[in-house]
């Protein structure tokens, strides 16, 4: 089966065994004529089923996660493994992947049980594209499904660094009885700021 393709339908395998036979006589003075070996085929029991594996599109898609989808419907043999890969680039990259891929080579392989299968991966970097395909793993071979792609949003805004508090200082300062003053003067000072509060002084 070609690398990341779904088939259509299960795949049917029989294991055959020859036979032959041919008829034979034998004559009244002891002379036996064989006639030709004739073939026949019987099948055994075994029939072998593939596993049917159909990725899903992303439900969700942010600027650093993603949410990839699949449906997984076991054949006649048991399911070894399952789950999803992943890389970054364009589907065209499936073809520089292995057929039984790790994550080296820049795939990740993540096993993920259950007839439907969900992964949410994180910590993608914004703006990028990537491709990814289910995976079931029989004693037999592996599966895949279809190998489709997503691409990561671009990041809505950046947080601006906080702002280093501003300079309190004094803008007017007034006797207790509300008289302007310029300077400080002995006693009880009333004293405005350039934040708004105003504060009581004693100066002696």
């Amino acid at each position: 089966m070609p690398n990341g393709t779904n088939p259509a339908s299960p795949v049917l395998r029989l294991r055959c065994q020859s036979n032959k036979y041919r008829p034979y006589y034998t004559s009244a003075s002891g002379t036996t004529y064989y006639g030709d070996w004739i073939a026949f085929i019987t099948a055994d029991a075994y029939v072998y089923f593939e596993p049917a594996v159909s990725t899903m599109a992303v439900t969700t898609v942010s600027s650093s996660t993603a949410t990839l989808r699949a449906n997984v419907v076991a054949g006649s043999e048991t399911v070894l493994s399952q789950g999803f890969e992943y890389w970054a680039g364009g589907s065209s990259s499936a073809q520089q992947v292995r057929r039984v891929a790790s994550t080296d080579d820049g795939v990740t392989k993540v096993e993920v049980d259950g007839q439907w299968m969900t992964l949410t991966i994180e910590d993608l970097e914004p703006s990028t594209t990537c491709s990814y395909r289910a995976f079931v793993t029989t004693s037999v071979e592996t599966t895949y499904g279809e190998t489709l792609t997503f691409t990561t949003d671009v990041p809505t805004g950046i947080e601006d660094e906080p702002a280093e508090p501003a300079e309190v200082y004094e803008i007017a300062r007034y006797t207790t009885d509300g008289k302007k003053i310029s300077s400080p003067q002995s006693g009880i000072n009333i004293v405005r700021y350039s934040d708004g509060t105003v504060r009581k002084v004693f100066v002696k």
